[in-house]
């Protein structure tokens, strides 16, 4: 999908073992829980097919000391993804851990 020549692969695998990740091209990681639902999985092909054409280009941070891409506003709302741990702390009237 990044179509990146045997010749730039040496190149980024050069800079990498030299410490530098800057340079580095992206790339999409899919993670499936027990939350996950058929659009889910629909939605993810979606987005594959977009980027495999080029109709979709992320906006990223980098950070560069590590090299790291971190898309622009995102934030992880725990209460909205993990809406099962709303009723289970309301359940048992206190904060949920893994002891409990």
């Amino acid at each position: 999908m990044l179509k990146i020549t045997p010749e730039e692969d040496a190149y980024f695998t050069a800079r990498m073992v030299a410490g530098d990740k800057s340079e580095m091209p992206g790339m999409v990681r899919a993670s499936f829980g027990c939350y996950s639902n058929e659009s889910d999985v629909d939605a993810l092909i979606e987005i594959l097919e977009k980027i495999s054409r080029g109709d979709y280009k992320g906006q990223y941070v980098q950070e560069k000391s590590s090299g790291a891409f971190h898309a622009k506003g995102f934030a992880i709302h725990s209460t909205t993804c993990f809406s099962f741990l709303n009723s289970r702390m309301a359940s048992k009237g206190r904060p949920y851990s893994e002891a409990s």
